[in-house]
């Protein structure tokens, strides 16, 4: 019997001890097409579009942004995923191949990324505690459990439409609360968008707003350094202003862009990745 049929004919008593064991429950990929689900989804769509424009807490996320800066590394990877919600079978084979310490592609080892781009929709249909638990910390934290070491690496994310269904409130908590982990990925935000500092001149930039114009204005990019000395001045203190403006949107990899799975080519190379 295929896996998905088997975690949908789990009894009560099932999912219980399978929560009580590991902390949360695989879940089955979401029926889009049930009606059910399409009425609900209509009705959040309708309410978010009516009420997003209020819900923007982005207003109130004040606090500095640390450690965004990467500008030292002589060669720096990241990796980018984005509508990871799912099921537990799709959503675990995907944080697998990113957890992995390197993956062979055309002959070429791929290192694990160093930087972890979540490009929205971390859970399917709606976003709650329980959801974002079943759905994205837990089959990612199976995937690279947490450790002692050292050296982890980062992750950033941007809300999807299905992030902001709560008003953000979960994303907020598992994304930007101090000294969060998702696995052994750190997650340093403290607001749902960022400015990364990467070598070479080159930038990070996330931001996504909520309600209608979501899908619009979803921006996860790569900017290369400004042409010129005079491009380069004031450089910095600009860039996290321009969040939405010169980024290219969506969630599918940029044209010409070098990619193995979810993972994408050193940002210090003329094609900066999949982002």
């Amino acid at each position: 019997m295929p896996l998905k049929d088997r975690l949908r004919r789990r009894t009560s008593r099932d999912l219980r001890e399978e929560r009580d064991e590991l902390g949360f429950v695989r879940q089955p990929e979401v029926r889009w097409m049930s009606p059910g689900l399409l009425a609900k989804s209509g009705v959040e769509v309708a309410v978010s579009g009516a009420f997003g424009k209020f819900a923007d807490k982005r207003e109130i996320q004040r606090e500095p942004q640390d450690g965004l800066d990467y500008s030292a590394a002589g060669e720096l990877w990241v990796d980018y995923l984005s509508d990871t919600g799912d099921g537990w079978d799709a959503t675990y084979t995907m944080a697998w191949l990113l957890a992995q310490e390197s993956l062979d592609f055309d002959d070429e080892q791929l290192p694990r990324a160093k930087v972890l781009l979540l490009g929205g929709d971390q859970v399917y249909p709606s976003a709650d505690p329980v959801a974002y638990e079943d759905r994205f910390i837990g089959p990612f934290a199976a995937a690279l459990p947490k450790t002692d070491a050292p050296d982890k690496p980062d992750l950033y994310a941007l809300p999807g439409n299905h992030d902001w269904y709560d008003g953000l409130v979960s994303f907020l908590r598992v994304f930007c609360a101090r000294d969060g982990r998702v696995g052994d990925w750190v997650t340093r935000q403290r607001r749902s968008y960022f400015a990364l500092k990467l070598p070479h001149d080159w930038w990070g930039l996330g931001n996504r707003h909520p309600a209608r114009h979501v899908h619009r204005r979803r921006a996860a990019g790569l900017l290369p350094p400004p042409e010129g000395p005079a491009g380069r001045q004031d450089h910095t203190a600009h860039r996290e202003a321009e969040l939405g403006e010169r980024v290219w949107g969506g969630s599918s990899p940029r044209p010409g862009a070098t990619s193995r799975s979810s993972k994408s080519v050193s940002c210090g190379r003329a094609v900066c990745g999949s982002c």
